[in-house]
């Protein structure tokens, strides 16, 4: 299975400082990548998936991530309410 580069140094970079998400890294690679103009044009249909679906499904999961012990003190009712919100968002 390839990998590509910048995600496995954003997961190393987590391992040694976990408070360093590897979504938040590799959103920051990519950000330097397509700034540089090192992107190549053959992943340019690939990206285009990735910056809207992926990225929205990416953004939502973090925030679901920080927010899980929140949702736990609020009840199963406010869980499934946040969930149903957030779900309409990305859809």
């Amino acid at each position: 299975m390839f990998i590509a580069p910048h995600v496995g140094l954003a997961f190393l970079i987590n391992r040694i400082e976990p408070t360093m998400s590897p979504l938040a890294l590799c959103l920051v690679f990519g950000f330097v990548t397509s700034h540089f103009n090192l992107w190549p044009s053959l992943a340019n249909h690939g990206s285009a998936f990735a910056s809207k679906t992926l990225l929205r499904l990416g953004v939502a999961l973090l925030g679901f991530q920080v927010s899980f012990y929140t949702l736990k003190s609020i009840g199963f009712k406010g869980a499934i309410t946040v969930i149903l919100v957030v779900s309409f968002t990305i859809f």
